[in-house]
């Protein structure tokens, strides 16, 4: 396996002090994901809130055919 960079390395190491490599990978990167779960529940609370239905239920409606693919509609 490759190694990092010893500026990556020392950057780890002032992020996460504690653990070796391998556990400040695995932490930062589900970090991560926990974030971008977040930011997906977000978007479809707000998807939920704005259209009343789910994404599945808002494409079976064909809801973008029906609003002439507005660009409000294609943006969400």
């Amino acid at each position: 396996m490759k190694a990092i960079a010893e500026k990556t390395s020392k950057m780890l190491d002032l992020l996460i002090p504690e653990g070796d490599l391998d556990y400040k990978v695995r932490k930062i990167l589900g970090e991560d994901i926990k974030r971008k779960l977040t930011e997906f529940q977000l978007i479809d609370n707000r998807f939920r809130k704005k259209y009343n239905m789910t994404l599945d239920e808002f494409e079976k409606k064909n809801i973008l055919k029906k609003k002439s693919f507005s660009f409000e509609a294609e943006s969400d």
